[in-house]
């Protein structure tokens, strides 16, 4: 595949070259620590960050997405559905 930006600095964070589709889980980290956190359906997600810090990021469905490294989504807690890691 031809890249017609490849010699050039990332125009802005929001731009992706990777996406996957996850299920939110108590038990399991995630496979890789994305940049953004895509929410198909809106809600609640209940992140441990990368300091191992557990929170829940309240969202008021004004808002798709959240920048946020998490290492882990856990079920419980969660409302927020159709999730896709992108970095």
């Amino acid at each position: 595949m031809i890249d017609p930006f490849e010699q050039y600095a990332r125009p802005h964070p929001g731009t992706f070259d990777n996406a996957l589709a996850i299920t939110p889980d108590n038990d399991n980290d995630l496979s890789v620590a994305p940049s953004l956190i895509w929410l198909g359906t809106p809600g609640d997600v209940r992140i441990t960050a990368q300091n191992g810090e557990t929170v829940t990021l309240k969202n008021p469905n004004l808002l798709p997405f959240l920048l946020a490294r998490a290492k882990r989504i856990h079920a419980t807690g969660t409302t927020a559905s159709d999730i896709v890691l992108l970095w």
